[in-house]
């Protein structure tokens, strides 16, 4: 059996992404788009704080190709609030604002607070959660935290993290990065970054080169 792999960051609309990643004079409305031209998938932590509205889920759709996936942050009110316990009807309404989507809809994320720790009583809890999962979802993960995390590194350091996983994961797919990237950026009308975004695209066609030799 195979896996399809995909790669992607937690969320895509970060301003100070501009230059580094996003092309100067990048509008809001360009960041997908974009984004859906070097990545194949996203996190949507929004949901985790309310249910998306269908114009809004929608205009995702719109925005990505065929092969783009989405894993949706199931909302609070069901992880962290109710606790996994009687949300049979939020969760049936939370995939149905979510149905826009698609063949897009990828995995979604159950986030758990970090004192639902591992015991028979919480396995119990889950496993009442997945039996009340709608029948048309069979990609639902769960993650749940016995410690917390440590500190994140800085979000430039991270950045680059990601950049160099990109790029050994575009290897095989036999298409240059930082030709996608200019295309993208010539397909929406801005010019691309001068500096650190073409750095970083040559950081990606060097792990491109790398991979092919």
């Amino acid at each position: 059996m195979s896996a399809a792999v995909h790669l992607g960051t937690q969320g895509w609309a970060y301003p100070d992404w501009i230059g580094s990643f996003y092309p100067p004079e990048a509008k809001q409305e360009d960041y997908l788009p974009f984004y859906a031209r070097i990545f194949d998938t996203v996190e949507l932590d929004t949901t985790f704080y309310h249910p998306p509205k269908g114009a809004v889920v929608r205009s995702w759709e719109k925005r990505v190709p065929p092969t783009f996936r989405f894993a949706a942050k199931v909302p609070q009110r069901i992880t962290h609030e109710a606790r996994l316990s009687h949300i049979a009807e939020d969760l049936v309404a939370f995939v149905r604002a979510l149905e826009p989507l698609g063949e897009k809809l990828g995995p979604l994320l159950v986030q758990l607070p970090a004192e639902f720790t591992r015991d028979e009583g919480t396995e119990g809890v889950l496993d009442r959660f997945l039996a009340a999962a709608p029948t048309n979802v069979v990609r639902l993960l769960a993650r749940a935290r016995d410690v917390r995390p440590p500190a994140p590194p800085p979000r430039r350091a991270r950045l680059d993290g990601v950049a160099r996983a990109a790029a050994r994961h575009r290897r095989d797919r036999g298409f240059p990065v930082p030709a996608l990237a200019r295309r993208a950026a010539r397909d929406r009308g801005i010019r691309p970054c001068a500096d650190r975004s073409r750095r970083l695209l040559r950081g990606l066609g060097e792990g491109l080169a790398a991979g092919a030799s």
